[in-house]
């Protein structure tokens, strides 16, 4: 759904504003680890190893959230400001840092998540992707422009906190019965600030190509470039749903024996290369075709990029 969304917006906007949107995101995603903290992963471990402490652990993480996404908020606009061109773009920037205030409630999923009460959730999460996708969508009909796109884009975080406030209310009572523990508060960020660097290697490495070029080359080769990864990207569900599903068997092999541990890694391994090397080799010899079908003859320019940047899929698979 929301691929088919993109491949619209992309279509009516063009290049040049569809490259200023996809800088914007990407020059905001660069600090999302400071938000984040790497508190994520911690806090799910947490809640699986103590649950009797959930309201503890809660409590404490939505606070460390609400407190380093109010002050990524800021860097990120500042940084906005000093290195990030004068143009719409900074409009859009500053729209979409405050997306990391709105999502702090997001880590109520985790407790879903950690108690295998993931059903409601992910209704709700698909509801919601449909209603924000079609709001894009009538943005564009209507031609209202990049900065009413940056506010369905702000909607989002909003949407889903609310809705895992719902949900947390509904099934497991009154918010009042968080509590913030300040050992806690410390354990957790003493356990999470490795992740922190983890995490923001990674973003650096996903989002600056888009930066740099918007800097170096102008807005127009940021939408072709983001064109071509998003065609690029599509297949990335396969190698999820594979290791998804064989994850049990693995795990299972390792009680048995070392070997056949081994000899399942293997397998998996293979077939993940096998299967992202046809996805890549078929995407090489139909990209111009993809490209004209999915986004239009006005990202033409986008197919050599893409009979690149598929190839990327490999090591993503892995």
């Amino acid at each position: 759904v929301a691929f088919i969304a993109t491949a619209y917006i992309a279509r009516n906007l063009g290049p040049k504003n569809y490259g200023e949107l996809s800088y914007a995101i990407s020059f905001v995603s660069i600090f999302s680890f400071l938000a984040s903290f790497g508190i994520d992963q911690v806090l799910y471990r947490d809640l699986i190893k103590h649950p009797e402490k959930k309201d503890t652990f809660l409590g404490s993480a939505i606070l460390i959230r609400i407190v380093t996404s109010l002050i990524t908020t800021a860097i990120c606009v500042m940084a906005a400001i000093a290195l990030s061109p004068k143009d719409v773009s900074l409009y859009l920037i500053f729209i979409i840092s405050l997306t990391f205030v709105c999502g702090s409630f997001g880590l109520f999923s985790y407790e879903f998540q950690a108690e295998s009460k993931s059903k409601y959730p992910s209704i709700f999460s698909v509801a919601v992707v449909i209603l924000l996708n079609l709001a894009k969508i009538l943005v564009v009909y209507y031609d209202k422009g990049v900065i009413y796109l940056a506010a369905v884009i702000l909607l989002e975080p909003i949407l889903y906190s609310l809705m895992y406030m719902y949900l947390r209310i509904t099934m497991y009572g009154s918010l009042s019965r968080l509590k913030v523990e300040t050992i806690t508060v410390i354990t957790l960020i003493k356990d999470s600030y490795p992740l922190i660097f983890a995490t923001g290697f990674f973003m650096i490495y996903a989002r600056i190509d888009q930066v740099m070029i918007k800097n170096m080359m102008g807005a127009e080769y940021v939408g072709l470039y983001d064109a071509a990864v998003r065609m690029s990207e599509i297949s990335y569900f396969i190698p999820n749903i594979i290791v998804a599903s064989l994850f049990p068997a693995i795990i299972n092999a390792k009680k048995i024996s070392e070997a056949l541990y081994y000899k399942r890694i293997k397998k998996l391994l293979l077939t993940l290369i096998g299967i992202s090397t046809g996805i890549a080799i078929i995407t090489m010899l139909l990209s111009e075709y993809l490209t004209l079908i999915i986004f239009g003859s006005q990202f033409l320019s986008a197919v050599p990029i893409l009979q690149i940047y598929v190839w990327s899929n490999i090591g993503a698979s892995l």
